[in-house]
């Protein structure tokens, strides 16, 4: 095995089964260990991770542009869509009770009903409170670790979150649910155990800056894009197997091959229309996280922010 660099012969980096990298000119830093799976698994992954390092470096190439909270054109493009997604579920479930209403037969009350049931099934997710404590342990506001949150929400200027959870998780997570909108801060203890004082303050300042500058808000006004052609494309995605596979034959394997053909075809749109619109909005995303990583900062320092990072970077290995 090469131990220089090929293209600036600087030393290698080789870490257990992953591919050699150099950290002076990047040299194969985009190169990744096989996935499990078809080949169909793999070159959808190998693309993934492809994408994002591609993403990365062109991140850090906006410099301060990067930490603007002007809204992006990918923001807007978002905002646009869920705007008339959102009407056109109104307008269909509009639908649905009018048929209801005025249906006097059977079919056109039971479209009403399959179009009132589709205008629910694709409907932004609030989130619920129960959902979102659901598999830890709800910390008492006078316990340690609500006091360090505390102290680093009035050091930061962060609001401070209405619920504490506790998990068995390598993570840590903020979100804000339900229609009282609760800001929910979950910490796993595994990874508070494995991190310091000041890198605990780091994890934490990073959550804490999505609750700063209102991330979940942003979500929520962008989840109709983000959510409503995924889901159209799971609903359109039929069982695997053909007519041979269910015993079909004659007409009703005819039948059901043209109905595979035509879902078939209806989920890969709507799954690319998904894709575009996540990739549109993955610099949105990428901000974000900057937005809570320079809040981490300001609460740790620089240093123990990026030392998080790299633990954060081993969580799977640990868990």
């Amino acid at each position: 095995m090469q131990n220089a660099c090929p293209e600036c012969a600087g030393d290698l980096t080789v870490f257990e089964d992953a591919a050699p990298w150099c950290g002076r000119c990047e040299w194969n830093l985009d190169a990744f260990a096989p996935v499990d799976g078809g080949w169909a698994a793999r070159a959808v992954a190998r693309l993934d991770r492809r994408a994002g390092f591609r993403a990365g470096r062109a991140l850090v190439a906006l410099g301060e542009s990067a930490v603007s909270r002007r809204a992006t054109a990918g923001f807007v493009v978002l905002v646009a869509v869920s705007v008339l997604l959102t009407a056109g579920l109104l307008v269909t479930a509009g639908i649905g009770v009018w048929l209801i209403a005025t249906g006097r037969l059977l079919p056109p009350i039971l479209l009403g009903g399959v179009l009132i049931g589709l205008a629910v099934l694709l409907r932004p997710r609030l989130g619920r409170l129960g959902h979102a404590v659901d598999g830890g342990w709800t910390l008492p506001a006078d316990s340690a670790v609500a006091a360090l949150v505390s102290r680093i929400a009035d050091a930061t200027g962060a609001p401070r979150p209405h619920v504490i959870v506790a998990d068995l998780r390598w993570n840590a997570s903020a979100a804000v649910v339900g229609l009282r909108r609760t800001r929910v801060l979950r910490l796993g203890v595994p990874l508070l155990l494995a991190l310091d004082d000041q890198h605990q303050v780091a994890v934490i300042g990073h959550e804490l800056g999505h609750l700063k500058h209102d991330d979940s808000l942003r979500t929520l006004v962008t989840m109709p894009a983000r959510t409503v052609f995924g889901r159209l494309a799971q609903y359109t995605t039929l069982p695997p197997g053909d007519a041979v596979d269910r015993g079909l034959e004659g007409v009703l394997a005819l039948a059901y091959s043209a109905v595979q053909l035509v879902m078939g075809t209806l989920s890969w749109l709507f799954w690319t229309l998904h894709l575009g619109l996540h990739l549109i909005g993955a610099a949105e995303q990428r901000r974000a996280e900057i937005h809570a990583d320079l809040i981490a900062a300001r609460a740790a320092g620089h240093r123990a922010a990026l030392e998080s990072l790299d633990v954060l970077a081993l969580a799977s290995r640990l868990s």
